[in-house]
């Protein structure tokens, strides 16, 4: 298992076995390496002073795919798919590609706060976080907007998983929680005091955020309640990432590199504690323009209503009042005559359960 770690001065290391053993592969720079992703083989390290660094073959070999002439310093980077991706920093400056990193191009930014973090829900949905700002962009990381009610905090990272949820962390020990691709957020603040760096999930239940003082917390139940793992070390834990067996690699200062293997909680597991009495579906088809399908199914007999929301929480159409139906398969099909393009979502709920699914209506 290929993996890579970024460090201060152009420090890179690559592992192929997991990281039970590191493989200097540092670069010749001052410049402090901050990010890295993979999208398959293709990887983008971004750094202070602007620095991206690209590679093709999973990070065995890499190369500048900017010389750092930019002024300000790139803090994260995330990709939508194979093409498009984002890279955020000082200044609210906002970076995109459209060629899996090899150029990239400046965009609009309604702020100029650092940004700290950015992760992707597909390829539309993606939301950038920083200092006492959060900017949520519906067609891949063209355009941004912001969002309401974050104003206050200061945020380092942000990570979608599972089926619409999405954590934001950051100082004073915050965390932020949204089910509903982040259109509405509940404090879920673990501990106060504390400086938050990096979040990372296994699954949909099980995840882990790192900080300050080797500071980790731990969830079973996807953000909603965190315990504290005993600390292996006092130096700051800056980032956290899982191998596809399970074994989650954090880093920190001083050289700080952590196997962890934690026991997780399955669906099937957690399923019983929280029962859930319908299934909604993707709807079809998705883009659309004008109508699309949504269809669910429910396990019984129940008072259902479903709503259409635009991308800042606003109830655009109602579609159904609390109507009771039988179990088993329904649809329903909605038009959109009358509403701008962009990205929608909608909402079931009965017997005080909710499912969120987002949709693209194009013209």
């Amino acid at each position: 298992m290929r993996g890579t770690v970024i460090g201060g001065r152009g420090q890179i290391f690559g592992t192929t076995d997991g990281g039970q053993t590191w493989i200097d592969q540092s670069i010749n720079t001052l410049a402090d390496m901050r990010a890295v992703v993979f999208q398959g083989e293709t990887g983008v390290i971004v750094g202070a002073f602007g620095y991206i660094f690209h590679s093709i073959d999973g990070g065995r070999n890499w190369n500048e795919a900017s010389r750092g002439v930019l002024q300000e310093g790139l803090w994260e980077v995330s990709f939508s798919d194979d093409r498009y991706g984002v890279a955020v920093g000082d200044d609210g400056i906002i970076l995109r590609t459209t060629d899996g990193g090899l150029t990239w191009n400046r965009q609009s930014t309604p702020t100029t706060q650092v940004l700290m973090g950015v992760d992707f829900n597909g390829p539309l949905l993606g939301i950038a976080a920083g200092n006492r700002v959060a900017l949520r962009t519906n067609d891949g990381g063209e355009n941004w907007n912001i969002i309401p009610g974050l104003e206050s905090e200061y945020m380092n990272e942000v990570a979608f998983y599972g089926e619409g949820n999405v954590l934001i962390a950051g100082a004073g020990g915050k965390v932020y929680r949204s089910d509903d691709f982040g259109i509405n957020w509940t404090d879920v603040s673990p501990t106060q005091g504390r400086q938050f760096h990096g979040i990372a999930f296994r699954n949909a239940l099980n995840g882990l955020i790192s900080g300050d003082g080797g500071t980790l917390f731990r969830t079973r139940d996807g953000g909603l309640t965190w315990t504290e793992e005993e600390p292996d070390t006092g130096n700051s834990l800056f980032d956290v990432a899982f191998t596809p067996s399970g074994t989650a690699i954090v880093v920190g200062s001083n050289g700080t590199i952590m196997r962890k293997f934690l026991g997780v909680t399955s669906a099937s597991e957690n399923r019983d504690a929280s029962p859930r009495h319908f299934r909604l579906e993707q709807n079809y088809p998705n883009p659309f323009n004008p109508t699309t399908t949504i269809q669910y199914t429910l396990q019984k007999p129940q008072r259902v209503v479903l709503i259409i929301t635009d991308l800042y929480g606003r109830e655009v159409r109602r579609l159904l009042r609390g109507d009771l139906q039988e179990a088993g398969s329904h649809q329903v099909q909605f038009d959109a005559a009358g509403l701008p393009s962009g990205v929608y979502f909608y909402t079931l709920l009965t017997d005080g359960q909710r499912r969120t699914r987002d949709r693209v209506l194009l013209r």
